[in-house]
């Protein structure tokens, strides 16, 4: 019996499926298999499938049923303690399955940070990390940071957890997100993210743009059901409405963007940091670009923004403040420099992608660091303090989109020298 399956359902994958299986054979722990499901497919996939059929590779064929129903199938028909969801189209690295397993341990999940790669597999320098913070139901609401080919699963006690129930069939889209709520709201038990890039997520032409209403509708539907009170399914559904007309913006879609503002209403303040990091993301997707390519494209970028936006309000602004993108936290940085004593840390409120990217302006500018986070398991390696650590001494850089309660947090702790990212 394997240790743990790999489920690849395939639906027209004929281009793809022998490199996605490929490195799953080429894995360093030998324990693994591959279950290939044919979703009915019109093209050659069967023909590939069957020219990688072994003693570790299985096919299991069935109608078209799309692609939670193909993940279903092969979760039905694998026979080993965990298991692992990979699209035809992705790759995983050579110590994906020995890694993964290892930082399993007795856990029920584990997921690892991955990289974003072009059509041909080529490098963009673009690495998505995952903290232990996006396992968590206050973070996932959200948004998913988790990418379905980096998550290991204990595959009968996710079973027993879901209550018999695999992906969600009815959801045409975002059916994964939907299950790690569930597993969630279950009670799973994340073991703490494999921070090194061990899968590999393809971008491929027109992936941004393909049913962006869908996308935003289908969305709603999983915050509607998951969200732990009217509260929070308020907070997190305009904030999906903002990332919505953001990918509206990215996919050059007007018809898109007028629908999800018309939900937004009218964009505040408290709007821009949701706005333009989901735009800057959205744009870098769609033109297959990683960060080291993204400050040749601003002016572009920024261009299409304020056109896309013209009109509306804080519109503007929004351009502005992506245009400042790649210079932001190294002005943030360079105005709490200008605050601390000699030797002094500076304090990073956040270790989400904002606390990171002040993270590496800092480090680029020679200051010690430390970090606070509201969850401390996402912290990791990085030097950490606490709340009741602080004095009015410290200065602090706040990072999150969602400063609520951070501020009053801070006030009670006597702290007056704070760099807000609104103030660049």
């Amino acid at each position: 019996m394997p240790k743990l399956t790999y489920v690849i359902p395939a639906y027209n994958a004929e281009a793809t499926l022998d490199q996605t299986v490929g490195s799953v054979l080429r894995q360093t722990e030998r324990s693994v298999a591959a279950v290939i499901v044919d979703d009915g497919s019109t093209d050659g996939t069967r023909h590939v499938a069957g020219a990688l059929l072994g003693k570790r590779v299985r096919l299991v064929s069935r109608e078209n049923g799309g692609l939670a129903a193909a993940r279903n199938t092969g979760w039905a028909a694998l026979d080993s303690p965990c298991v692992c969801f990979l699209d035809a189209d992705d790759v995983v690295a050579p110590t994906h399955a020995r890694r993964m397993l290892a930082a399993l341990d007795d856990a029920d999940a584990v997921a690892c940070s991955y990289e974003f790669v072009g059509p041909g597999l080529d490098s963009l320098g673009w690495r998505a990390p995952v903290l232990a913070g996006d396992t968590a139901h206050e973070r996932l609401i959200e948004v998913n940071r988790l990418a379905v080919g980096g998550v290991v699963l204990r595959s009968d006690t996710a079973r027993t957890l879901l209550g018999g129930r695999g992906f969600e069939e009815a959801l045409p889209v975002h059916e994964d997100w939907e299950l790690f709520l569930r597993l969630c709201r279950a009670g799973a038990r994340w073991a703490a993210p494999v921070e090194d890039p061990l899968f590999q997520y393809r971008l491929r032409a027109g992936s941004l743009s393909d049913g962006l209403d869908r996308m935003w509708r289908v969305g709603l539907e999983v915050i509607a059901r998951h969200a732990r009170g009217g509260v929070e399914r308020d907070r997190c559904t305009r904030r999906w409405h903002v990332r919505a007309a953001a990918r509206a913006v990215a996919a050059g879609s007007h018809a898109d963007l007028a629908a999800a503002m018309a939900c937004v209403g009218e964009l505040c303040e408290e709007d821009l940091p949701t706005l333009v990091g989901t735009l800057r993301w959205a744009l870098a997707r769609s033109e297959f670009v990683g960060p080291p390519s993204w400050a040749a494209r601003m002016p572009a970028w920024t261009d299409r923004t304020r056109a896309m936006l013209d009109g509306y309000p804080f519109g503007r602004r929004a351009a502005e403040r992506l245009a400042n993108g790649p210079h932001r936290w190294r002005e943030l940085v360079e105005r709490a420099r200008g605050m601390l004593s000699p030797g002094q840390a500076l304090v990073v409120y956040g270790f989400g992608r904002n606390g990171r990217e002040a993270l590496r302006a800092a480090a680029e500018a020679g200051l010690r660091v430390a970090v606070i986070d509201d969850d401390p398991r996402a912290i990791g390696k990085v030097p950490a303090i606490t709340l009741d650590d602080l004095t009015p001494d410290h200065v602090v850089l706040v990072t999150p989109e969602d400063r609520t309660g951070i501020m009053a947090k801070l006030e009670r702790r006597g702290v007056s020298r704070i760099v807000l990212p609104d103030a660049a």
